[in-house]
């Protein structure tokens, strides 16, 4: 099954992204937290993406992945698992029911969001819910312009969340509320 793109949802790769550099800084910072030999589940998402390519360069690890590009982007060092699903072409991710089904049975060492607390489409809410029930510790990836948002979805609740990485343009106004409700926030 193959899905629409929802209305103002963002193609994976925009060249005209004003965020690439502040994407890159986020991932390599929450590359730094990716345990040697760890179990990885990446959601989709432009952020996520740049995460995959720093752990391109790894061996070891182990990735489990709804989105396309994120899956193409390994080397023969790293076991990648798709979860399959219906293919959103907009991000080429796979979501729905068998997706789901598939993330209930792992467990993994982290989870990594791009979008964490907003999200253009409703299709992918349990997904990425799932995804944060299955692991130990949430660590939310977003550039400022996401924290900056009055359009939100509610995918968890902030308490949920245990790390932001972020980019060091975020307001930091934004970046001490976020502390006070006990997240630990690195920006880069």
């Amino acid at each position: 099954m193959i899905s629409r793109p929802a209305a103002g949802d963002p193609h994976h790769y925009d060249p005209q992204d004003l965020c690439a550099g502040g994407k890159r800084r986020v991932a390599q910072r929450a590359a730094e937290l990716v345990p040697e030999n760890g179990t990885i589940p990446l959601d989709s998402g432009t952020t996520v993406y740049e995460l995959s390519r720093q752990l391109a360069q790894r061996r070891g690890l182990h990735v489990a992945t709804n989105d396309l590009i994120c899956a193409l982007s390994s080397n023969p060092e790293i076991s990648v698992f798709m979860l399959g699903g219906a293919l959103r072409t907009a991000n080429f991710s796979m979501n729905g029911p068998f997706t789901e089904n598939v993330i209930r049975q792992l467990h993994a060492d982290a989870v990594d969001f791009s979008r964490g607390l907003m999200d253009f489409s409703m299709d992918e809410l349990p997904t990425k819910r799932l995804m944060i029930r299955s692991a130990w510790q949430i660590v939310l990836l977003c550039c400022h312009t996401k924290l900056e948002s009055s359009v939100f979805v509610s995918i968890c609740p902030l308490s949920d969340i245990d790390v932001i990485i972020t980019e060091a343009e975020t307001d930091p106004g934004i970046l001490a509320k976020l502390e006070e409700q006990g997240i630990k926030v690195f920006t880069a």
